[in-house]
């Protein structure tokens, strides 16, 4: 299974708590081999690590805007990975 979060838009305080909170949910609830995609700018790093499974880490590149990244790159990531579920915080998605 295939899970992608996109915190492309997040940086620090409350945004990382949360994703930090959903990453421990995930974790709980789902089973080993599981592969997370967390789609993060630069200034992110989530602050927890999780035994059960793997987290891959994406850079976002701050050369385009958000809008074009969701509609051009987003999606095209998201079929290539084949991800089962996208949780999106504090974004909107336009696919």
């Amino acid at each position: 299974m295939s899970i992608a979060i996109d915190c492309s838009n997040i940086s620090s305080d409350g945004a990382v708590a949360l994703n930090d909170g959903l990453i421990e949910e995930i974790a709980s609830s789902h089973s080993a081999g599981t592969m997370v995609y967390l789609f993060c700018n630069n200034e992110y790093t989530p602050s927890i690590s999780v035994e059960n499974f793997e987290i891959v880490r994406i850079n976002h590149s701050n050369r385009i805007s958000h809008f074009f990244w969701y509609i051009f790159v987003l999606n095209k990531l998201l079929r290539r990975l084949k991800c089962n579920h996208l949780y999106l915080l504090g974004g909107y998605y336009l696919g």
